[in-house]
Formats: structure tokens, C-alpha cells, sequence
């Protein structure tokens, strides 16, 4: 086998390779750690045994409880009164407590994003009419929209093509693709955060919180995004009695103090301030983009997944299950005693040194 498809045909795939850019290192590595996982027996078993405890026996015993959630969720939050706002808080605070006292038991193996991950998806289905064990591509395709910035796919989903989604459907298709949203999604959530604390000195006064650079966005994508949101926007504008009203270029409009009898002359203005806006962002921005290759990434993964998972406690067994034929054993048998203690810190899990620390024990 060539190349680096040894490790994981991820490292192939088209939807990973544009993904992968847009997160963390932590995040890259918990998702081929769950692909690790997810071929693995006990993870299975794990993996059922937790959905039976939450979708068979506790919502047999809170079924009054779960189906007045799901009636509060089906309105309109705004609607709401105080009572029914506290009654709905309480009830999901339970079912997401109860979803997490059963994830942590898988703490000794499984690292906080998967098992985050694994509470959203025991969570969600608490809070809505889906069959547990039902795919729901709508869902999945507006929290994707909802971190990517992508607002009027969410906003405007039936005139609004998403086009991205079509390459990463797939991707975050079936449980194992909506464990993997729930990593994706946990880590663009948390850097988003980063970056808005980063880029708030550079705020300028005629960019709304709608306009910022998302984490590890290209000023390229970036000026895309903006563009394709823009022109949208000339539709609903031109569509007075839509029920969807444009959300930015009136705003910025009105902060630019010129008056534009087209709007769509002012899009070409309102591009040019937003580069220059991106230039100072980017000069603010924090180094949250990791040097570490998806395949090395995806080597750490491996070399923790045998260690932790499988057992296997000596660098060479390691490295023996781990190298493709034709390499050197003792190459990749120094290789596997450096990423250990590396691949276990940027899992979050801890490492517990096996054994005497000599050549081919770690």
C-alpha cells in the first residue's frame, strides 16, 4: 500500500481534506482516534450497551418527562412563558445530566471531545421526535451551516444551496458521521470563542458580529462567504414581502453614510473594508493552526489506540501492528516510543507508563 493510505483512507478523502484545515489538532486526532474506535469490539458494546441504558430504559422511565420537553421544544423559544422557559431548562438539564453520568464511564479510554460528542447525540434525540436510531440530514446540515457561519442555510434553507455540504455529507453521514459532527462542531464552537476574543480590538464599527473571520478561514473563503451571503441578500431585497429580511447589507449600508440607490454597487465596497478588516484580524489572530500532518495525527492515533485499547505494552508490538511491510522495525519502534506520551497528551487522556522504561517497553 503507498503513500500514507496505510493509516486511514481518510487521509483520501476529499470531504476530510477540506475539513481537516478547518480545526484543531486535538480535533483531527480524536476523530481518527473514534474511526479507531469505532472497528473496535468494546467501543461497540460500549456504544450499545449506553444507547439501550438512555433510549430504552430512561426513556421508558421519564416518558412523561421526555415527551413534555419535546412539546416545549417544538415551540418557539420567544413564545415561551417564564414558567414553561424554567420547566424546559429543568427537564433538558436532567436528560443532559443523565446522558452525561452514563458517557463518563467511558473516560478511562475515550477522550473528552468523543465522549462530548457522544452525550450530543444521546442528548439530542431526548429533545426531539426522531427515532433514536434515526438519521436526521436536516439536523446534521444546520449545525454544520450554524459553525461554518453560514447563516442563511439555516435563516433561508429553502433558497439558499449550500453547496459545501454536498462534499462533507457523506462524511457525517450514520452514527459514526454524526459522532464525528459533534467533534467538529465542539471544536469550531470553542476557537470560535478564541478568535472573537482575539479579533475584538479590530472590531471596526461597520462590521456586525456576523461579518468575523471564522477559525482558520482563509481570506479567500472568507471574502466568498461574504460575497455569497451578500448577493442573497440582493434577492431579499428585491423581494419585499419575503418573511426572510436581509440581516447585513442594510446594516452596512447605513454605517457606511453613503447613500447607494443600488444596493448592489455597495457590495463592492463593503468587500474591499472587509479584506482589510480580515488583514488586521489575521494579524491579531492566535497560532490555532497545528504544523502536525493528518498523517502523523493519524499515526498517534494508532500508536494510543493499541496501547490504550488493545493492550499492547511494548513499542515494538506497537510498532509491528502499526508499520507497513518492508519498513524498518527499529525505525518505528523509536518512533512509537517518542508519540506515545505526545499522542496521549493531545488526546486528553492520561498516560500511564507500563512497565520498566527500557528499549522496547514504554
Amino acid at each position: 500500500m503507498s503513500g500514507t493510505q496505510y493509516l486511514s483512507p481518510l487521509l483520501q478523502d476529499p470531504a476530510w481534506q477540506a475539513l481537516s484545515r478547518q480545526l484543531s489538532a486535538e480535533a483531527r486526532i480524536a476523530i481518527f482516534y473514534l474511526d479507531e474506535l469505532w472497528k473496535d469490539e468494546r467501543f461497540q458494546r460500549d456504544w450499545t450497551r449506553l444507547k439501550e441504558a438512555y433510549f430504552e430504559a430512561y426513556f421508558e422511565a421519564q416518558r412523561e418527562a421526555i415527551a413534555e420537553l419535546r412539546e416545549l421544544v417544538r415551540k418557539d423559544f420567544r413564545t415561551l412563558s417564564e414558567a414553561e422557559r424554567k420547566r424546559a431548562n429543568a427537564l433538558s438539564g436532567a436528560a443532559n445530566e443523565h446522558a452525561c453520568c452514563l458517557v463518563r464511564q467511558l473516560k478511562e479510554y475515550v477522550p473528552y471531545l468523543i465522549r462530548n460528542a457522544t452525550r450530543s447525540y444521546l442528548f439530542g434525540r431526548a429533545c426531539d421526535y426522531r427515532n433514536p436510531e434515526a438519521e436526521d440530514e436536516d439536523s446534521n446540515r444546520k449545525r454544520y451551516a450554524f459553525r461554518t457561519g453560514n447563516m442563511y442555510a439555516i435563516l433561508d434553507p429553502e433558497n439558499f444551496h449550500l453547496a459545501e455540504w454536498e462534499l462533507v455529507r457523506s462524511f457525517f453521514s450514520g452514527e459514526l458521521g454524526e459522532l464525528r459532527l459533534g467533534i467538529y462542531c465542539c471544536d469550531r464552537e470553542e476557537r470560535a470563542v478564541e478568535s472573537s476574543a482575539a479579533f475584538s480590538s479590530k472590531m471596526p464599527f461597520f462590521v456586525p458580529n456576523t461579518c468575523a473571520p471564522l477559525p482558520s478561514e482563509s481570506k479567500q473563503d472568507y471574502l466568498k462567504r461574504m460575497t455569497r451571503d451578500l448577493k442573497h441578500e440582493l434577492k431579499l431585497l428585491a423581494e419585499p414581502c419575503s418573511h426572510r429580511q436581509p440581516e447585513i447589507l442594510p446594516k452596512l449600508m447605513k454605517r457606511l453614510r453613503y447613500e447607494f440607490h443600488n444596493p448592489r454597487n455597495a457590495i463592492r465596497a463593503i468587500l474591499a473594508l472587509a479584506g482589510d478588516y480580515y488583514e488586521k484580524c489575521d494579524a491579531e489572530r492566535r497560532n490555532q493552526v497545528s504544523n502536525r500532518s493528518d498523517a502523523t495525527l493519524c499515526f498517534y492515533a494508532k500508536v494510543v489506540y493499541q496501547h490504550k485499547v488493545k493492550g499492547l505494552t511494548h513499542w515494538k508490538e506497537i510498532a509491528g501492528e502499526i508499520m507497513p511491510e518492508g519498513e524498518d522495525l527499529e525505525d518505528w519502534t523509536d518512533r512509537v516510543r517518542k508519540a506515545l506520551p505526545v499522542a496521549y497528551e493531545l488526546l486528553g487522556l492520561p498516560f500511564e507508563q507500563k512497565g520498566e522504561n527500557s528499549e522496547n517497553h514504554p
